[in-house]
């Protein structure tokens, strides 16, 4: 197997480990053409059942509880919740948000934004907040 530029393999099971070990093993060793492997744990965008519980359930819960729009309320949550990362530009540092409930963050981000705000809404608030249909969700 040639492999030229950037490859993507994806180990299902023993026979693709199998498969990545043989092709690695095939890979010249040139000090002046080195290899970059890269190894991750695939990625798990968020799911439609969290989504629609977040603005079905949450929002929902928190314009009842309010009167805001529900966009008010989700850009308080994220600007409450949301995962922050400080940066650094031209020697100043910034604060930028790195959580959106977009479909660039991962079910365990949604779920530990959600757990946040269900645990915020049930002590600050005093909502009752009903669980996602699905556990895990």
């Amino acid at each position: 197997m040639n492999i030229e530029g950037q490859r993507t393999l994806v180990m299902w099971d023993e026979d693709y480990r199998s498969e990545i070990v043989r092709l690695l093993s095939s890979l010249p060793c040139d000090p002046l053409k080195p290899w970059s492997l890269v190894l991750k744990a695939p990625f798990q965008a968020i799911t439609p059942a969290q989504h629609g519980y977040y603005r079905g359930v949450i929002l929902r819960l928190l314009r009842e509880y309010s009167g805001h729009d529900e966009d008010e309320l989700h850009a308080y949550l994220l600007d409450r919740f949301g995962e922050l990362a400080l940066i650094d530009v031209h020697q100043e540092d910034y604060c930028v948000r790195t959580f959106t409930t977009g479909e660039s963050n991962t079910r365990p981000e949604m779920r530990a934004f959600l757990k946040y705000v269900i645990y915020w809404m049930a002590g600050y608030l005093g909502i009752a907040v009903p669980p996602p249909l699905r556990p895990g969700e």
